[in-house]
């Protein structure tokens, strides 16, 4: 985008308002334009535009103008593109005076992460990769590169948990059962991080549970590919398995039968997805998932999932995370006394994590999240969309 330089008829007194930078003024001039979209600017009522030659010059933004007031539009995003200032002159008919719009792009919507109850457990002692697919999040922007952060974890000094490009790795110890809170945040390509996000994992002590694997699988544009499930757990022989359930794809449909079939299709354009399966021995579970991929992507297309992510983690300073604990604190302060409610207990017991990784799948769109078939969809809707049946 080019930025204007056309504020030269602006005063000297509206200009020195403006030392601060543009893109933090809040006033009621402040115009800004949801992402990729655009904005009508009316004038106010009784009042027209007569000239708008100085308003189409100001910005690139500014794309029509008439009589009632302008319209902005936004093609691209940049954050770092700051401000206009787009000077309207206008009159009522008895006076005639030049009003400055300061006007910014929208970024756009935060990534989205919901707190919740993880419904398969870990075994303690054991290694749980939680897929990305199973946390539910959806981000507007993360094709280009979004990232995830493990921010804390609750008890403290029970579990290492850290992450991958296309997992959360949690490892409980062996003398640890019960609830383990895990809070994540997600940021999308240009930096937005989402509201921290609590998923609260249940660990419970076996003897021999079995093992699921988390493997890579290519991704097959238009065709369903079909996994034997079964396949992929380690137990002991003669134990008797059951599927549990299959968690729901992120760019795809994924249905798993009685059979211990997963038949996976992914939507028009997907480039990578996963989901995950959760097994069943006695009174011992499970999870698996499959990170599929397109043979020129970015992830590999066999072979088992790593518990180490490809390129370093970044580590956070302390103090930004404690910076970031605080403020997080004082805003559920402040939401508790919005509601007349009393604030939540302060929990001591919280180990502060603070690893970052970029991710390589990207999560959902908000629209694909609307229209995600959901576990227990019948298999025969799935069949009849590829003419399998």
């Amino acid at each position: 985008m080019r930025r204007s330089l056309a504020v030269l008829a602006l005063a000297a007194a509206s200009a020195a308002s403006l030392v601060a930078p543009a893109a933090a003024y809040s006033g009621p001039n402040a115009i800004a334009i949801p992402y990729l979209d655009e904005k009508a600017v009316n004038t106010p009522e009784g009042w027209t535009v007569t000239d708008c030659a100085p308003v189409l010059a100001a910005s690139d933004l500014v794309v029509a103008c008439a009589a009632d007031g302008f319209l902005l539009r936004a093609e691209e995003y940049d954050p770092d593109y700051g401000s206009d200032i787009v000077p309207v002159p206008m009159t009522n008919g008895r006076t005639t005076t030049t009003m400055e719009y300061v006007v910014s792009l929208e970024a756009p919507e935060a990534p989205s992460v919901p707190s919740a109850a993880y419904p398969h457990p870990v075994a303690a002692g054991g290694t749980l990769l939680l897929p990305v697919s199973d946390l539910g999040a959806t981000c507007l922007v993360c094709g280009g590169g979004g990232r995830l952060e493990v921010f804390s974890v609750s008890p403290s000094d029970v579990a290492e948990v850290t992450a991958t490009e296309t997992h959360l790795v949690i490892r409980p110890k062996a003398s640890f059962d019960g609830p383990l809170e895990v809070t994540v945040r997600m940021a999308d390509q240009y930096g937005t991080w989402s509201e921290p996000a609590t998923i609260t994992v249940p660990v419970y002590r076996a003897e021999r549970p079995p093992v699921a694997q988390s493997v890579h699988a290519p991704l097959t544009p238009g065709e369903v590919s079909e996994f034997d499930l079964a396949g992929l757990v380690a137990t002991d022989p003669g134990a008797r398995l059951s599927l549990v359930s299959c968690g729901d794809a992120v760019h795809g449909t994924v249905v798993c039968g009685a059979d211990g079939i997963a038949r996976y299709l992914p939507r028009d354009g997907a480039r990578a997805d996963q989901f995950s399966f959760h097994i069943a021995q006695g009174g011992a579970q499970a999870t698996g998932s499959v990170t599929l991929s397109l043979p020129d992507g970015d992830l590999p297309t066999e072979g088992l999932v790593s518990a180490q992510p490809v390129e370093p983690a970044e580590r956070v300073p302390r103090a930004e995370l404690e910076a970031a604990q605080q403020a997080q604190r004082d805003k559920e302060v402040e939401a508790a006394e919005a509601r007349g409610e009393e604030p939540p207990a302060e929990d001591e017991d919280v180990e502060l994590v603070g690893l970052r990784v970029p991710l390589r799948l990207a999560p959902a769109t908000p629209v694909e999240s609307e229209r995600s078939a959901g576990v227990f969809r019948p298999l025969g809707a799935l069949l009849d969309r590829v003419g399998a049946r």
